[in-house]
């Protein structure tokens, strides 16, 4: 059996702190879904949760694999049916995190997911729960 399990709230707020935490704290249960993305890597790191592709390569995207598209800062963020299908594949639980648009995105394609939602300031708390 696998599982979804998709980390909400706002940006910067510790998302994929958390995903990387329970990755590195169990490796042989955790993996990530990767978010597919015209910005630049910043970082060696970055590409443990980003795949990077250019504006021509998004611009040829297949639609009917796109899950959710958002822009932001003017860069362009999906979430992909395949990048979940190859996250499943590798463990039996998938982590992602997400805006809140992508959750209702999801729901309102009954795409079955289970959510750990997370507000400003509230490290402690979210830490607490892993």
């Amino acid at each position: 059996m696998s599982l979804l399990i998709a980390t909400c709230g706002p940006t910067a707020i510790g998302k994929t702190t958390q995903m990387q935490h329970l990755i590195d704290t169990y490796p042989e249960t955790f993996t990530v879904v990767l978010s597919v993305t015209t910005r630049p890597q910043r970082d060696a790191d970055d590409d443990r949760w980003y795949r990077f592709i250019s504006r021509s390569e998004a611009d040829r995207m297949e639609t009917t694999d796109i899950i959710t598209k958002i822009e932001f800062r003017g860069e362009i963020y999906f979430i992909l049916r395949s990048e979940m299908d190859l996250a499943l594949q590798r463990k039996p639980i998938a982590l992602m995190a997400i805006l809140p648009d992508v959750i209702l995105e999801m729901r309102k394609r009954w795409i079955p997911h289970s959510l750990v939602c997370c507000k400003i300031g509230d490290e402690d708390g979210y830490r607490s729960r892993l």
